[in-house]
């Protein structure tokens, strides 16, 4: 019996899917020549995917989400069905200008386009998300029963083009599209190395047709062997010959939420089971990736992690590649939805304000500073909303505010005196993360001193308080509270700044001292008899006043 050795060599790279179940929208009608007839959206969902999450949002050209939020298991229509796929339409109102669909699965925006124009939308599931222009549009001369539609050939949205106005098919594949990978066969042929017209020889090679295909039915994780070799008894494939490139998978992934890291899984398969090394090609836009791990050759997936760049939701994607042990390699690209979460507003309190009561209306120009919603990307937000509180109203005739270009305004009420602890609150007007900052407003009052009339006797010290109340009236000591700062003048001789509080003169032939709080003695008896006078000064921040004091020694009965 003659055996023959065969040697197989084939070449394969495909690249498959993995990750986030596919949807995209796939056609949709909105204006026609006279009354609008047979609007519709229809978009086409992954078999197997809970079509109970999946939604579509309407968003006019304002930004605004339009009601009622479509559910695609309770609304929609279910249509034709290609190699895992299901068409599903729904006859809704579109308007005939710029206007948005959106389509989320789990809460999370997978897709947002729009026709006529892109903007940003401003609430609902989107809200932040700019809507990506579908380039063709309809009009008043669009004939009835056309559409917007995609057409080509993949398993993604990203993989058809955007085409039309042509004959609308909702709930069917739309013209020249096809729902399927790129097919996984490939066969390579050869013929004997020994002539044909010769017998093969023991040790010759003969190369077989090998085919490869794909396991799954569009979103490929796997693949098989179908050696197509005749049952001859004469020849034997030798082990270990068979090589191919690996595969390499795409992967999808919408759950990374804005400003935090997400580690990815890269997927790889070899047919002929060599290890595989995962390396980066292309890196992202709007983000960057660290270590893969493993760093070496592995024989299953590999790990990065992705961080976008700071304040960025959008979408992003970067390109890896697998390397199997024969150097052969196969590309494929992760597609990267980052979401977006609120960024809090931001505010930066000035400085703590001191006023006199009778100042009159305060205007602080750029009194508070840092005013934001937050980063660029989030200026779809509404502006800024500020409110000021505080805990002593009575201090202000107009309670104070803060403008959003940062102005503090106030006034004070006239006679009023205290300090205030103030709160200045910022929301952006869309969510409910507001920051706050603190400050102090001392409203100041200038003393107001009251003339004191004592009287003692010529054998007995005296001893009194001047902010009492000595004939005329208690001081008023202001805000913050005032001191005798000097007192003279009158039988003393000078004036009242002559002598500083706390400080001994004579008087009446004895000794007087007047000190910074008010009080007052006269000792060293016997006085002679007699009226003296003398002034103080009461003086604190916001001002001074002065009062005569006027001593009666009277006689001893």
């Amino acid at each position: 019996m003659k055996a023959f050795s065969s040697l197989v060599l084939f070449v394969l790279c495909f690249t498959g899917h993995v990750g986030a179940q596919q949807m995209w929208i796939n056609e949709f009608h909105y204006d026609n020549a006279g009354a609008d007839v047979g609007e519709f959206i229809e978009v086409v969902v992954e078999n197997g995917t809970d079509l109970t999450q999946v939604t579509v949002i309407r968003y006019d050209g304002n930004g605004s989400a339009e009601s009622p939020v479509l559910n695609v298991d309770m609304d929609f229509t279910q249509g034709d069905t290609e190699n895992g796929y299901t068409v599903y339409s729904v006859a809704v109102g579109l308007e005939n200008d710029t206007e948005g669909i959106a389509l989320t699965y789990q809460g999370v925006v997978v897709e947002f386009i729009s026709f006529e124009g892109s903007f940003m939308a401003v609430d609902g599931l989107a809200a932040g998300y700019q809507s990506t222009d579908v380039g063709v549009s309809e009009d008043g001369a669009t004939s009835i029963g056309f559409s917007l539609q995609r057409t080509g050939t993949g398993t993604s949205g990203s993989d058809f083009t955007w085409t039309g106005p042509v004959a609308d098919s909702p709930g069917s594949l739309n013209t020249s599209q096809d729902l399927s990978d790129p097919s996984l066969t490939n066969t390579l042929t050869d013929t004997p190395q020994a002539p044909a017209s010769e017998p093969v020889t023991r040790g010759d090679t003969i190369k077989y047709t090998i085919e490869i295909s794909n396991t799954g039915n569009g979103d490929a994780n796997g693949a098989s062997i179908d050696r197509k070799i005749p049952l001859d008894p004469n020849t034997t494939l030798v082990p270990g010959s068979f090589k191919s490139t690996p595969l390499a998978y795409d992967a999808v992934v919408l759950n990374v939420q804005e400003d935090v890291a997400k580690t990815i899984t890269l997927t790889g398969f070899d047919l002929d089971g060599d290890l595989l090394t995962y390396g980066i090609t292309a890196p992202p836009a709007n983000g960057s990736l660290g270590a893969i791990m493993p760093a070496g050759p592995t024989a299953g997936s590999a790990t990065v992690q992705y961080t976008p760049n700071m304040d960025y939701f959008g979408p992003d994607q970067f390109e890896f590649t697998v390397t199997d042990d024969d150097n052969n390699a196969c590309p494929a690209i992760v597609k990267v939805m980052v979401q977006p979460v609120n960024d809090p507003p931001s505010i930066t309190c000035g400085p703590n304000q001191t006023v006199v009561n009778t100042a009159g209306a305060q205007s602080v120009m750029g009194w508070a500073t840092g005013i934001s919603v937050g980063p660029a990307n989030e200026s779809f937000q509404l502006p800024p909303t500020i409110t000021v509180a505080n805990d002593n109203n009575g201090l202000f005739s107009t309670q104070p505010a803060v403008a959003t270009n940062g102005t503090l305004t106030y006034t004070p009420m006239a006679g009023a005196s205290g300090l205030t602890n103030v709160t200045v609150t910022i929301s952006d007007g869309v969510f409910a993360d507001d920051v706050s900052c603190s400050f102090t407003i001392t409203v100041q009052a200038s003393p107001d001193a009251k003339d004191d009339a004592l009287t003692t006797i010529e054998d007995t010290n005296l001893a009194e308080d001047l902010f009492a109340d000595n004939g005329s009236g208690a001081d008023n000591l202001g805000f913050p509270a005032a001191t005798i700062a000097s007192f003279g003048g009158g039988s003393l001789g000078g004036t009242v700044t002559s002598n500083a509080a706390g400080s001994s003169v004579a008087l009446a032939d004895g000794t007087l001292t007047v000190n910074a709080n008010g009080s007052i003695t006269l000792t060293g008896q016997p006085f002679t008899l007699g009226t003296y006078t003398f002034m103080y000064r009461l003086t604190n921040v916001a001002g001074s006043d002065d009062a005569t004091v006027t001593i009666e020694v009277e006689p001893l009965d």
